[in-house]
């Protein structure tokens, strides 16, 4: 991390958090985070080819030589992507990377003031939760120390020292012990970036943000950000020659890291855990764990049921007080831890150390050497040492002494909460086994695992893991302890007697005021604030309850809200029923309709065919009988020609002239129908006549008689009938 130069935030960190800022408004993934450490490090070589020493050094500001040229070059191929980086080719031929002109920057003196402003509304945010919650504490921190310090803690993830983790494994592989007082203290407390008291403040701190819905969080959130990015960069041994997000890792969790995928660790370990695993079985890992690590779980939780409610610490012991459902469940995991296992789907696997079958990638007499040197747990855990090198043994093994430097494509991985656990696993394992320096060690700490997945598979883990790690770190930073369980218990039975100090140390919300007003160290309860402790119990007990209040106001509020949204949308859901139903009524009267229409048309069709069909048969009988009366008339004609008194000469030929002037009087009748309309007209007497008769014949063939009998109305409505 960056040196410390006296108290003030250097100008480099400023930018780096405005242009974290920056990225991730602009969306662009994960790489957000990493991405403006390499801008700002281009900005010196607009328009050179790209200097990879010189950017590495520009760098070690904030990573330290940890950060390798071979590291850098593995984003060359992003950095051209965003398009920070132009591929040229050189004289011989090989790829060489000009910085463009126009690499896209922004204004120094905005980013920073941006910064600024954003520290000291954090600034003003924290002096209000110090005089509430931790007015024991008598903390004085100037607003260029908080900007610093949190800005240290925020981007270490867990507000360990990476260099204090390195030295204390340094220290442990050669033989060295621990002081008696530093192996009683949990991790966190004895490889603290920065002062354990203000590292408890500031746990508290985030998690009261996220209590009170505060926007200032996201702003805590976008340094761990950048802390998740540097923890990436940092563990990068070298470029991987793999693109590809398929995992071939196995990965073997201990026994404290199955109780936070178990739930009993708290909720926020819980989903921080859980999404790592998801987005790495997702992509092919597998995950599985030890049967001697299920022991180690079992004991675990034995020893925290076993203490009385109050006096439970540990993360585990305030998720119980937390969530009391828990201690039925947690009974349940200590009798089956393998079921417990199965049901989270982790596979559970067995060990024999004694086994021949690949002992010489990790020998016997390596275990026992691993387990006297791991002194990072306190004199009295014998057992769980022998567990945790029986667990570097196994990965150790099933490794069959493969190496990579890259995690997901290393065969076995052990992951672990324990930073020190972490670093000695890896310098042992080069110093026994000649593992090169490249290769990935035995174990990998939670924190670097979430970095690694999050920068990998970001949109698998969701967006929000750097937040959901940042809680996941602060309830093991608030974790409480043992000790100053025992002198509060002790101090609060004066004050308000036994039953009184039971019922608040029963209370997890209290327990965490506790910590947060002690800043977790029991040196700070004395008689001479046993007053002051009360009144900060009894202070945070009453904004506890404003708060409740608001939150049940807010609930209300909410829930009358949806109750109106509800109403609103049933009756909008009831309209657009209504209108529906309307309009499939009005669809079908309209069908109805068009079929009632139909079917009479088709009836107004067939009576109209019948009668077109009649009248063209009567008219043809008609101009039949006219035409023969026509020339009947015309050939009597010609006879009464050639003589005179037709009508005397015989009875013939009287019959005849009178059949004669009857056949002309009917083809003038008969003509009179086809040129003019007169007072007589039998021709169209005896064409409708016959035109009724032919419709009669023809409506007889329709079937149905149902339909017959409509078409009959129908000819009878027209007066063809």
């Amino acid at each position: 991390m960056m040196t410390e130069n006296g108290v003030k935030l250097p100008h480099s960190a400023l930018l780096f958090m405005a242009a974290v800022e920056e990225a991730r408004l602009s969306a662009q993934g994960p790489f957000r985070a990493i991405a403006p450490l390499f801008r700002i490090a281009l900005e010196p070589q607009r328009g050179q080819f790209l200097n990879v020493t010189q950017v590495t050094a520009n760098l070690e500001p904030l990573l330290g030589n940890n950060f390798t040229e071979h590291a850098l070059e593995a984003f060359v191929p992003q950095l051209v992507k965003m398009g920070w980086l132009v591929e040229e080719r050189a004289g011989d031929g090989k790829a060489a990377y000009r910085v463009p002109n126009n690499l896209q920057s922004f204004d120094e003196h905005e980013a920073t003031e941006g910064s600024l402003k954003k520290l000291e509304r954090l600034y003003s945010a924290f002096i209000d939760f110090l005089e509430v919650h931790a007015p024991l504490l008598k903390l004085t921190l100037t607003a260029e120390e908080f900007h610093w310090k949190l800005f240290k803690w925020a981007t270490s993830l867990d507000g360990s020292n990476k260099e204090k983790v390195k030295a204390e494994a340094e220290k442990l592989l050669s033989g060295s012990k621990p002081s008696i007082r530093d192996a009683f203290l949990d991790e966190p407390q004895r490889l603290n970036e920065i002062d354990r008291t203000l590292s408890v403040e500031f746990a508290g701190f985030t998690k009261w943000l996220a209590m009170h819905g505060r926007p200032e969080l996201a702003d805590v959130a976008s340094l761990t950000e950048l802390g998740l990015a540097v923890e990436f960069l940092e563990e990068l041994q070298r470029p991987s020659a793999n693109q590809t997000l398929k995992v071939a890792t196995t990965f073997v969790l201990d026994a404290p890291v199955l109780l936070d995928l178990l739930g009993l660790s708290g909720p926020a370990r819980e989903d921080s855990i859980k999404r790592c695993l998801h987005a790495l079985t997702d992509h092919g890992a597998h995950v599985v764990t030890l049967a001697h690590c299920l022991d180690e779980l079992s004991d675990i939780l034995s020893t925290v049921l076993d203490r009385p409610e109050g006096r439970r610490y540990g993360l585990t012991g305030d998720a119980m007080r937390a969530n009391p459902a828990l201690v039925r469940r947690a009974t349940a995991v200590a009798r089956q831890p393998d079921q417990a296992a199965k049901l989270a789907h982790v596979e559970v696997l067995v060990f024999d150390r004694s086994s021949p079958l690949n002992s010489s990638y990790f020998s016997d007499e390596m275990i026992d050497a691993f387990r006297k040197a791991a002194s990072w747990h306190d004199i009295y855990k014998t057992e769980q040492r022998e567990r945790d090198a029986m667990s570097i043994a196994f990965v150790m093994r099933r490794r069959q002494g493969r190496a990579h430097s890259e995690v997901f494509e290393t065969p076995f991985v052990l992951i672990t909460r324990n930073s020190t656990f972490t670093r000695f696993a890896e310098r042992f394992s080069k110093a026994n086994l000649s593992a090169p320096d490249y290769a990935f060690g035995p174990a990998i700490e939670t924190k670097t695992l979430a970095a690694i997945v999050w920068i990998r598979f970001g949109s698998a883990a969701g967006p929000d893991l750097p937040q959901a790690h940042l809680i996941s770190a602060c309830d093991r930073i608030l974790a409480s302890n043992g000790e100053l369980l025992r002198k509060a218990e002790a101090r609060l039975k004066d004050l308000q007697g036994e039953d009184g100090a039971n019922a608040l140390l029963s209370s997890q919300q209290a327990v965490l005021d506790l910590v947060i007003s002690t800043g977790g160290s029991p040196d700070v309860l004395s008689a001479a604030n046993a007053d002051e402790l009360l009144h900060t119990f009894t202070t945070t007990a009453e904004e506890r309850g404003r708060l409740d209040e608001r939150k049940r106001s807010e609930a209300e509020k909410s829930k009358i809200e949806q109750d109106l949204l509800e109403s609103r949308r049933n009756f909008e859901t009831l309209s657009a029923k209504q209108i529906k139903e309307e309009e499939l009524r009005n669809a079908v009267e309209v069908e109805l309709h068009r079929r009632h229409e139909s079917d009479r048309q088709r009836i107004v069709d067939a009576a109209s065919s019948i009668t077109e069909r009649a009248e063209v048969s009567s008219y043809r009988i008609v101009v039949f009988l006219w035409t023969i009366s026509t020339a009947a008339a015309l050939f009597g004609q010609f006879f009464v020609w050639q003589g005179t008194s037709w009508w005397s000469q015989s009875k013939i030929n009287f019959v005849t002239g009178l059949i004669i002037v009857l056949a002309t009087v009917l083809a003038g009748a008969f003509g009179l129908r086809f040129l003019s309309r007169g007072r007589v007209d039998l021709a169209g007497a005896l064409q409708s006549s016959l035109t009724r008769r032919v419709a009669r014949r023809r409506l007889r063939a329709v079937e149905p008689v149902e339909e017959r009998n409509r078409i009959c109305t129908e000819l009878e409505e027209r007066g063809v009938l």
